[in-house]
């Protein structure tokens, strides 16, 4: 047996399993809205084995396609072989977005509530103060007057914490 016979006959395997956990996510991820704690779990533990297998497939896709491209192989059977790995690529990302759109509906839904319970505790032990309003120095274009101005706002500049679109 050739090592090109060797691969394909892995690459079956590999696409058997790919298959099966593919269509294992697709129905976990089409069972109702509502999901418990051990049914999010088994999404994102099929979506990790699903992955590992589009890893090893895109591998030995390539390894195929080098010794395929070294045997001379037709152009028709190399453009199958692509358009087939293009297949499993195509299946692997539609599963991937519906994933990802899944449990981004879920990861909204729990922030919103997030947000409602820290608006209630923070509506419970709320005050008013009247603060005086800042005024910032301005900067006339005097050199000598730069550094009091540049200190109001340097602090915040050279925060690396703050993100810069906040700056």
């Amino acid at each position: 047996m050739s090592v090109l016979d060797q691969k394909k006959k892995h690459r079956r395997v590999l696409r058997t399993l790919f298959t099966k956990n593919a269509n294992e996510l697709d129905s976990l991820l089409s069972v109702s809205e509502e999901r418990d704690e051990k049914a999010t779990r088994e999404c994102k533990v099929s979506m990790e084995l699903m992955q590992g297998k589009h890893d090893q497939l895109t591998v030995i896709n390539s390894e195929i396609l080098e010794l395929m491209l070294e045997s001379e192989a037709s152009e028709n059977d190399i453009g199958t072989e692509c358009e087939n790995s293009e297949e499993y690529k195509r299946k692997y990302l539609d599963l991937q977005c519906k994933y990802e759109s899944v449990f981004k509906c879920v990861a909204n839904e729990e922030i919103s509530l997030a947000k409602v319970d820290i608006k209630s505790c923070a509506s419970v032990g709320q005050r008013r103060f009247k603060l005086p309003t800042i005024i910032f120095k301005t900067f006339d274009g005097n050199v000598k007057n730069w550094m009091p101005f540049w200190a109001q706002f340097q602090k915040v500049h050279n925060d690396e914490s703050i993100d810069p679109w906040w700056k």
